[in-house]
């Protein structure tokens, strides 16, 4: 994710290749999420928690025609909202352009949705409305869940890195105890290229190619799954690597351990 300041609150946003590569999400989500993140990016802050829709955000982007005081009111009333549960509310500062004090109301996301939801069913609503707030409740909906898996990627993903470091670590002390020069980039190429072409049928520059990406940060581009299973191959190297078993034989038993478990990762 790229951090932009969006209404002067720095937040971070996904970025088109990442939801694609990492999420394996289809174009239209993609297309939803790019459109709306921008629009309401608090879903975006970090340490969010409780309220975090600005109501009256919410009733412009819905493009409603009545007042929002007015509308806000109906929907607390007619869908029965608790304050302090569904929403909450307080009084602005008056400021040169808005001189009287007025009161913003902030949502929890489940409350935005399901004002969404009654104000796209209404018989009083007109047809762009009536789409709009079916999208706008579509991108709640998806971003939750882009974020949930977004969190899971992380948590795979950074154990993955120090596990990575450490194999470095142990190919080093596997060069030292066999007499080979552990200085050399080569030792710890093919043990990487190793696990990549075992896992996915390419190594690490035909992943690139692949994917079509342009940095050398091959793991950073691959989803959730290849990189779980990557993690695994790691772990058993580094137990393969700590009894000196030869690389011929670690070999084989990465390749076996991929046919066998991980036939349905081959990207080639």
């Amino acid at each position: 994710m790229k951090v932009k300041q969006i209404n002067k609150v720095k937040v971070r946003i996904f970025e088109e290749n990442e939801l694609k590569e990492k999420l394996c999400m289809g174009q239209s989500d993609i297309d939803l999420i790019l459109e709306y993140q921008e629009i309401f990016p608090e879903l975006l802050q970090d340490d969010i928690e409780g309220f975090i829709i600005d109501a009256r955000k919410l009733h412009s982007q819905l493009k409603l025609q009545q007042d929002f005081s007015h509308w806000i009111k109906n929907q607390i009333k007619n869908l029965d909202l608790e304050k302090d549960k569904s929403y909450t509310s307080s009084k602005t500062n008056c400021t040169t352009m808005r001189p009287n004090a007025s009161i913003e109301y902030y949502l929890t996301l489940d409350c935005a949705k399901d004002i969404c939801m009654t104000v796209g069913s209404s018989n009083r609503t007109n047809k762009e409305t009536k789409d709009i707030s079916k999208m706008v409740r579509n991108y709640f909906k998806l971003m939750e869940k882009t974020l949930r898996n977004y969190e899971k990627w992380i948590t795979i993903r950074n154990p993955e890195k120090e596990n990575a470091k450490l194999m470095k670590l142990k190919i080093a002390d596997w060069c030292d105890t066999n007499g080979y020069d552990k200085t050399l980039d080569v030792f710890y190429t093919r043990e990487f290229n190793l696990l990549n072409e075992s896992l996915t049928g390419l190594k690490a520059q035909g992943i690139k190619s692949y994917l079509n990406y342009k940095d050398i940060q091959t793991r950073e581009h691959l989803n959730s799954d290849i990189n779980s299973a990557l993690d695994y191959l790691q772990k058993l190297n580094i137990s393969l690597l700590d009894a000196n078993i030869s690389f011929e034989e670690r070999s084989k038993i990465i390749k076996i351990t991929c046919d066998n478990q991980y036939s349905h990762l081959k990207i080639n």
